[in-house]
């Protein structure tokens, strides 16, 4: 087989056939070997590097709704590799995280550190068969390479992905260049001693097409006029409607008249959206008083919830401070949770705004004034055809 001065495989070379040739396992690996490095370099360069599709990434769960700790899930997916390997992940995985020796520590996993969740590609020798003339399983020879991946814990991000991008002359577009570095990172992540693992899919880096298809996508703005039922058995912490807007309530209970700290009005109201949805984003526009602070919040919770706590159940929340006498209409707004929250399953989850007043003035100060909400906004990526 041709080789360059370090005995390295010819990528350039691939084998003539002719009638009568004698033909060797170097002929054949040669045909392997320039199909191979072809299809490497077709990928690095025309499709990049990084996420394809799929290979999301959540705090694993039991059957029940418990978090599992230490532990995630990875959906089924697709990567290309630095080096321009394909990696095929066709099947969800479930893994600790505290399995995962993270390079350059070796020890146990601090919970204030993020930590990156990694894959690369991996080759493993298969198909055992003896050879000619063994006479022991020693003698064994391997007639198939598998491809798969490897998973990692890295202790900091690859330098790869702080690198900055080449730059060339005007006009012009200089190649990628050639790195060694081959894991590609699936999601950040924060392992604490006791339950779910925090899951942080900013790192993620997907593949310029990928990219761009994303980007592409089309954000949807569902917007919403407050119609908040009251929580409690009192009158007084109802939301007032006037024209389509929701007011907090003026009179006070003679008897038990608010104090600092107290909520003089709190609703909910249910929000539905497609399944599969991802959710961006939640607005909100209203009038703020001197006396009031208004907190809005969009929450999920499971539908066969029985009013335990749980940490997972808020996706965005606006809270808009009081304002002095004659403060202007407010827009506020709050990205949503990481993606393993803000994608809608209706399966499992209930989603409903929550939206409270609470008193911010001294004791014995009457209410001033009544706030206002507007308008609910949440923006929203629609599933995948």
């Amino acid at each position: 087989m041709p080789e360059d001065e370090n005995g390295t495989p010819d990528n350039a070379e691939r084998p003539r056939w002719f009638s009568g040739q004698l033909v060797g396992p170097a002929d054949l690996t040669q045909s392997n070997h320039w199909a191979i490095e072809r299809r490497r370099r077709h990928n690095r360069l025309l499709h990049g590097w990084g996420l394809v599709c799929g290979a999301d990434v959540s705090p694993a769960r039991t059957a029940d709704g418990s978090a599992v700790p230490g532990t995630v899930d990875i959906a089924p997916g697709a990567l290309l590799a630095p080096q321009g390997d394909e990696i095929a992940m066709d099947e969800p995985v479930r893994v600790d995280a505290r399995s995962l020796a993270p390079a350059g520590t070796g020890g146990p996993l601090d919970p204030d550190h993020t930590y990156y969740l990694a894959v690369r590609y991996h080759e493993e020798l298969s198909g055992a068969v003896q050879t000619v003339g063994s006479e022991t399983d020693e003698d064994c020879a391997y007639s198939r390479i598998r491809e798969s991946f490897e998973l990692g814990l890295l202790d900091a991000l690859p330098e790869i992905y702080t690198m900055a991008p080449p730059t060339g002359p005007t006009g012009g577009r200089p190649c990628p260049p050639v790195t060694t570095e081959g894991w590609v990172v699936l999601a950040g992540l924060k392992v604490p001693a006791t339950g779910a693992v925090a899951v942080d899919d900013s790192p993620r880096r997907f593949v310029p097409l990928a990219q761009s298809a994303e980007v592409q996508q089309e954000l949807l703005h569902l917007t919403l006029t407050p119609n908040l039922v009251w929580l409690h058995e009192n009158a007084f912490r109802e939301w007032s409607y006037v024209d389509g807007r929701a007011l907090t309530r003026i009179k006070e209970d003679p008897v038990n008249p608010p104090q600092m700290g107290d909520f003089t009005s709190q609703g909910m109201m249910s929000v539905s959206f497609e399944h599969g949805s991802l959710l961006k984003r939640l607005t909100v526009t209203g009038f703020p008083v001197a006396d009031r602070e208004l907190r809005v919040r969009l929450l999920r919770a499971p539908i066969a919830d029985a009013g335990t706590p749980s940490d997972d159940k808020l996706i965005a929340e606006v809270t808009v401070p009081a304002q002095a006498p004659g403060a202007t209409p407010f827009t506020g707004h709050d990205d949503a949770a990481p993606d393993d929250r803000a994608r809608v399953d209706t399966e499992k989850y209930r989603y409903f705004i929550l939206a409270t007043a609470k008193k911010t003035s001294p004791t014995g100060t009457a209410l001033s004034g009544q706030a206002s909400l507007h308008t609910f906004q949440m923006s929203y990526v629609p599933p995948s055809p």
